[in-house]
């Protein structure tokens, strides 16, 4: 009987255990499984983020909170910009994306944090205004900046109306309803890039408050881009 309760106790013993295995590893310690078979949880994979490359994507920030968070304050350079010959000006952040070295300006509402707009130049300028460098950027729709006229012209599929050079409302393109220029989401000014200094005056007859078509035969020929791309959120 004695013989028959010792098996018994031992038998309780192996059931009860036979839920874990244990493995012994190179350096004799143990490793205790789970027999069900129950497989240690896959790491999640951290998903990567596309960098950010056209007009769009910069303007997915809508504060400069947001802006800071985003690209760090060693980025960014902050200060004011005036506008409508020197009667309006708005808080600016000038942001060096690291990635790309594409310079953007986000334009801020009066709380100093809100997006007004955001503009991205052809040229890049010091502080004594002497031009750094230039930069193609490109909006989703296929506008880009340094953008010949002749190939806007053909990409909006028709001729169109501009301001003229050299004043504060400079290479403004009136976009008619119905056309790309209109439907595309930035808005473009463009720019005559004449450094000739033989000749300065070379085409003094586009300068002023004046309105041309990119037909006129003054147009023709002349050194003229797109110089700016600027989106408002409002608009």
């Amino acid at each position: 009987m004695k013989a028959l309760a010792v098996m018994a106790v031992i038998s309780l013993l192996v059931s009860c255990g036979g839920e874990t295995d244990t493995t012994e590893t190179a350096d004799g310690s143990n490793i205790h499984a789970d027999s069900a078979g129950t497989a240690a949880p896959e790491p999640e994979e951290v998903e990567e983020q596309e960098p950010y490359s056209t007009l769009e994507d910069y303007s997915g920030i809508a504060t400069r909170e947001l802006l800071i968070e985003e690209f760090e304050q060693e980025n960014l350079e902050h200060g004011e910009s005036w506008y409508a010959e020197g009667t309006v000006s708005f808080q600016h952040s000038e942001l060096t994306d690291p990635e790309n070295g594409y310079v953007i300006r986000y334009l801020w509402e009066e709380d100093g944090n809100t997006l007004n707009s955001i503009e991205i130049d052809y040229r890049v300028f010091d502080d004594d205004y002497n031009v750094l460098n230039t930069q193609e950027v490109y909006s989703e729709c296929g506008l880009y900046t340094g953008m010949p006229l002749e190939e806007l012209r053909e990409w909006n599929g028709g001729d169109f109306d501009f301001h003229g050079f050299k004043w504060d409302y400079e290479g403004a393109v009136i976009a008619e309803e119905g056309s790309k220029l209109f439907e595309c989401v930035p808005r473009v000014e463009l720019i005559l890039l004449d450094d000739d200094a033989r000749d300065p005056y070379r085409f003094q007859e586009l300068w002023g408050d004046r309105r041309f078509n990119t037909a006129d035969d003054a147009v023709q020929g002349a050194p003229i881009f797109v110089g700016r791309m600027y989106y408002t959120p409002s608009q």
